[in-house]
């Protein structure tokens, strides 16, 4: 991430274990409704932000990534707050 002088936006998760912070513009910001992402989260829709990759990274700890393995689309992603460990396994 460049220091040019651009706002930085921090966040993190509701526990605060996970942190990140991004640096400008968000480029959209939008909803999603399907079926996965409302049981996913337990929420009637999803909001999530698109911003350049470059700007982005964890502060603190990342969530782990893990592939859907019931009713999702082949190759759907996601990621939940567990926390990568140093040998790649997951805590808990």
């Amino acid at each position: 991430m460049s220091d040019d002088g651009s706002s930085v936006t921090t966040g993190r998760c509701m526990c605060g274990d996970v942190r990140f912070k991004y640096r400008g513009d968000l480029i959209e910001t939008g909803h999603c409704h399907c079926e996965s992402c409302r049981r996913h989260t337990s929420a009637p829709l999803v909001t999530f932000m698109v911003m350049d990759k470059t700007a982005f990274r964890y502060t603190h700890a990342a969530p782990v990534a893990y592939e859907f393995l019931i009713s999702a689309p082949p190759g759907t992603a996601a990621s939940r707050m567990k926390q990568a460990l140093p040998d790649g396994s997951a805590n808990g």
